[in-house]
């Protein structure tokens, strides 16, 4: 595809038109309102003001966590402005996890992720994958679907409460792309058989999934590349739609759509965008769904405190206390019900 009829940096215009396209101009898009564009920090503080209580997920290559953390939970104090917060971060080239960094965000359960190297030993292995999730959100992490293949395929996978009886999945994948073992076919190969057993759980209770992340595909290829066509293929027939259609990675000579959110999720309002950060050498992408999620409701749980001062303490009521509604009461069913009452 011509570099010509790619529009970003600083335009605003909805680019879908340019992907996918056909000859007589109707695309994937046609008849959706779907909107993908660049923003600034205040943009986007603006666009999201009234957002509250809706599934929405910010993806980045960050290259590096432990280097780039505390410039992260700024950045994203910055972002979940007011009323409205992310309700998943999603986070891949973790790299290392050393334990004398406190990956905690304000707000977020603790960090779940997938690492090649597991014990923590070396600060530069590359890749892995991690998720920040909110933490008034009910969620599980799906260990028998976040295929982890150190250098072929990283991914980690979320279910999340967004109603009463209602999941949503979303996966986190990173896709490395040095040979021999960032083969886009193998890829391929993996994505279609995870999406398929995805699909076919039904008790995963979700008939949302979206699927996030560095895939190192490049949208712009789709067609003139063969590999390229089948990733976006094996997608759009299983009804995810590339949500990106701008380039996340752009330099002074190239320009490439490699940050994927593809979602299957039956939307009005597809508003999906890149937001201009200088975190990574990639943007931080995201997407925002219509409609009201359910968030974890506080709840008070009593607990009993139960040691040897506690026993003690309780035989002493028993020796102490007056029973003679129970013994004397010739009712076997009231004796029992005074009994139960005064214990509790």
């Amino acid at each position: 595809m011509n570099m010509d009829n790619i529009i970003f940096g600083d335009t605003r215009e909805n680019n879908a038109k340019t992907l996918f396209n056909s000859e007589d101009g109707e695309t994937i898009y046609s008849g959706l309102n779907h909107s993908c564009k660049y923003f600034e920090t205040d943009e986007f503080q603006n666009m999201t003001r009234n957002c509250i209580n809706q599934l929405s997920i910010f993806s980045l290559n960050i290259r590096s966590l432990p280097n780039k953390f505390n410039e992260l939970k700024n950045y994203l104090s910055e972002l979940n402005h007011g009323k409205f917060k992310f309700s998943v971060i999603g986070i891949s080239e973790v790299w290392s996890l050393p334990n004398n960094i406190n990956f905690s965000l304000p707000g977020y359960s603790k960090i779940e992720f997938k690492i090649r190297d597991q014990k923590n030993n070396k600060n530069t292995t590359g890749g892995g994958v991690a998720f920040f999730i909110d933490e008034d959100m009910e969620y599980e992490i799906m260990e028998n679907h976040s295929i982890f293949i150190p250098h072929v395929f990283e991914s980690i996978f979320v279910k999340v409460k967004i109603s009463h009886n209602k999941y949503s999945v979303i996966g986190n994948i990173y896709r490395p792309n040095t040979a021999p073992l960032g083969n886009l076919n193998h890829f391929n190969d993996i994505l279609s058989e995870l999406i398929t057993k995805i699909k076919k759980d039904h008790s995963l209770k979700s008939d949302e999934l979206t699927l996030i992340g560095d895939k190192n595909v490049n949208l712009l290829q789709y067609l003139n590349h063969k590999e390229t066509s089948n990733y976006v293929d094996i997608l759009l027939n299983n009804e995810l739609l590339p949500l990106i259609v701008l380039p996340t990675r752009v330099t002074q000579k190239t320009a490439s759509i490699i940050d994927h959110i593809s979602t299957d999720i039956k939307d009005t309002n597809l508003n999906s965008g890149i937001l201009i950060n200088h975190l990574s050498d990639h943007f931080p992408v995201f997407y925002i769904k219509s409609g009201k999620t359910e968030k974890r409701k506080n709840t008070t749980t009593k607990t009993r405190v139960i040691n040897e001062n506690s026993k003690n303490s309780f035989k002493n009521l028993l020796k102490d206390f007056t029973w003679d509604e129970v013994t004397q009461e010739n009712d076997p069913k009231k004796s029992f019900s005074n009994f139960f009452r005064f214990l509790t």
